[in-house]
């Protein structure tokens, strides 16, 4: 297949620059930057296999699927790949709308021989592992593609793949580049493991919290007083969602709690409701301040009775009809900022799971769910309790946005790095 000519940028200086680099970069084809490498495991010799994932990059196949896709007793055919060996994937996904071309970053492996190898002959590899993840190469890679083919995949000639236009700066400026994201991604990375090791202390601590490990005092240093034991039926009462709509009843109107706002987090975010009509003469159920509510399907168990409570004082919106209301007889028996936590303990999810019920898809019984006990404290240890768990759910959220940010800043940046 003929690629004919294409036409790229006459000037070839990216938008953004370190100081001591003015020369235009050179443009190289892919073929003369990496050689192709087709060494079989012809004598079965390795068994580790390596997938290239679209959002994970060079994964075990074990560990990407559960479990092994490919015959073991049968590799022969695949390709052997080494530490630093790029790895082209054909499928295409949302993710990767031209395939995944990934940098092996794992160990030495073997690979479907639907991938294709590449080797880096010269040049700084964080740099074109980089490079690949961004969109600079998608539009050559659109325009030498058969679509006749299947739908899923990226067909295309591997002599039109190797004659991809690549974008080639001094090996110094490359390096440059290449410290200047390593180190961006160090922090992200840092971030990320910050608020896994907060998400791990918080759950430690909630289970020793809720299961009376850990008891607060008073301001007097008192101990406060035995927790009560009660069903869910003798503290409130339960509400369904909405009713007898349509699909042509969304989208305008009125704003109503949706599954994914409750699942995402135990307190509804108030920029995320959707829309709804509602008529004059409809009989639904609005929410209130303090209202908790729950999920009442999943794909799996222990997903099952997800909660989120409602903290916004000034909003009575709908609730969606795939999830149950709680409203508690009293805020002073279970204070909202409470039993935000309370409902997503490790010790009340279990109590949920056990009442999932289904094959492909599993449900909750709500008359069930009224039956279950918890064990209550005190109006003013649960103020204790809320207050001590708060901030570190703050600091855990602020750590979410600064990885967004972090991460959106350093797609950003590599738009105007690379050509």
């Amino acid at each position: 297949m003929s690629t004919g000519t294409i036409k790229y940028e006459t000037k070839r200086i990216p938008r953004l620059r370190f100081a001591g680099f003015s020369e235009e970069w050179q443009q190289k084809k892919l073929g003369s930057i990496f050689s192709k490498q087709q060494k079989r495991n012809s004598e079965n010799k390795h068994e580790c296999i390596l997938t290239n994932s679209a959002s994970r990059g060079i994964v075990k196949q074990s560990d990407y699927f559960n479990k092994d896709i490919a015959n073991r007793n049968n590799l022969t055919n695949y390709f052997i790949v080494d530490i630093d060996d790029f790895i082209y994937n054909p499928r295409i996904s949302k993710h990767a709308p031209v395939g995944p071309l990934k940098r092996n970053n794992l160990e030495k492996g073997i690979v479907s021989p639907l991938y294709t190898i590449l080797k880096l002959r010269k040049g700084n590899s964080i740099f074109f592992e980089t490079y690949f993840d961004t969109n600079k190469w998608h539009r050559y890679m659109y325009k030498i593609a058969n679509y006749g083919a299947r739908h899923d995949r990226m067909n295309i000639l591997q002599n039109d793949f190797l004659a991809m236009p690549v974008s080639f700066p001094h090996i110094l400026e490359q390096q440059k580049i290449a410290k200047f994201l390593r180190a961006i991604e160090k922090l992200h990375n840092n971030l990320l493991r910050e608020k896994e090791l907060l998400e791990i202390y918080k759950k430690g601590v909630m289970q020793k919290i809720f299961s009376q490990e850990i008891r607060f005092k008073n301001n007097n240093g008192r101990e406060f007083p035995e927790w009560n034991e009660k069903s869910m039926s003798e503290i409130g009462e339960s509400f369904n969602g909405l009713t007898g709509k349509r699909g042509e009843d969304f989208g305008s109107g009125e704003s109503f709690i949706t599954y994914k706002q409750i699942f995402d987090d135990s307190e509804i975010n108030i920029d995320k409701f959707s829309l709804v009509k509602i008529s004059v003469d409809e009989k639904q159920n609005k929410t209130q301040f303090g209202d908790v509510f729950f999920t009442t399907s999943s794909e799996t168990p222990l997903e099952v009775g997800f909660a989120s409570v409602l903290l916004d004082k000034n909003i009575t919106p709908y609730l969606n009809s795939f999830s149950f209301g709680f409203r508690p007889n009293s805020l002073k028996e279970c204070n909202p900022y409470y039993t935000r936590f309370f409902f997503r303990s490790s010790i009340f999810r279990r109590e949920v799971v056990k009442l999932a019920q289904g094959s492909t898809r599993y449900n909750i019984s709500k008359f069930s769910f009224m039956k279950i006990k918890i064990r209550i404290p005190s109006f003013l240890e649960q103020q204790k309790i809320a207050e001590f768990l708060t901030p570190i759910d703050n600091l855990i959220n602020l750590k979410q946005k600064q990885i967004v940010q972090t991460k959106e800043w350093r797609k950003g940046l590599m738009q105007g790095l690379f050509i």
